[in-house]
């Protein structure tokens, strides 16, 4: 709720933009798996200068708004990494509890892909319906979705280790004042020091 002076003898419209993040999925500018969010209720009263106390409802003759369509490939990909966080989940909580890690964001989590056999037995626990080198390239091109769906600081892809799927460590760096992830760059901008390099660029 926020209100606003205007010497505008008329006021016909009002638009609303939404800002992307970084810190949220895809960019946001919502928290959904997608980036997306919906505006359930917008209410707008006004008044008078000299008589701000009496104020009077609007009614909004028309609303519209962009909608983005529907990527089924991208829904394919979330489906499949939403399916593969029970997995690693499970692990986060067993190295809570040997006290390696406090939290989800303390941890780094490394995710190994050479070994086929390995994968092979991932997509059958997991019941995914993909091949082994698709989800080897998805689990890549998607690791930092992945690591924001796990609320983890760190997650790597190994492509050369054959002799394990997952480990589980603590993060390396600070902790980040604005997005609470462990991160090397905080510190390294001098404007803003108590944060990492990707919440001192959305800053700026």
């Amino acid at each position: 709720e926020f209100s606003a002076e205007s010497k505008l003898p008329k006021i016909t419209a009002f638009r609303l933009e939404l800002l992307n993040d970084p810190n949220l999925p895809h960019g946001g500018p919502g928290r959904s798996l997608y980036g997306t969010c919906a505006l359930t209720e917008f209410m707008v009263e006004a008044a008078s200068l000299d008589k701000p106390e009496q104020s009077t409802a609007l009614k909004f003759a028309k609303a519209t708004a962009d909608v983005n369509p529907r990527d089924d490939e991208l829904e394919k990909k979330w489906d499949i990494l939403l399916k593969i966080k029970p997995a690693i989940s499970s692990l986060l909580e067993k190295a809570r509890e040997e006290k390696v890690i406090g939290h989800s964001l303390n941890a780094h989590v490394e995710i190994f892909i050479a070994d086929e056999i390995k994968i092979k037995g991932l997509i059958t626990l997991c019941r995914l319906d993909i091949n082994v080198n698709e989800l080897r390239d998805l689990i890549k091109s998607e690791a930092d979705a992945l690591k924001e769906i796990l609320i983890v600081s760190q997650l790597t892809v190994d492509e050369k280790t054959p002799d394990r799927l997952f480990n589980i460590s603590k993060a390396g760096g600070d902790k980040c004042e604005r997005c609470w992830h462990y991160d090397s760059t905080v510190g390294a901008n001098a404007g803003h020091p108590a944060v990492c390099k990707r919440c001192a660029e959305a800053l700026k």
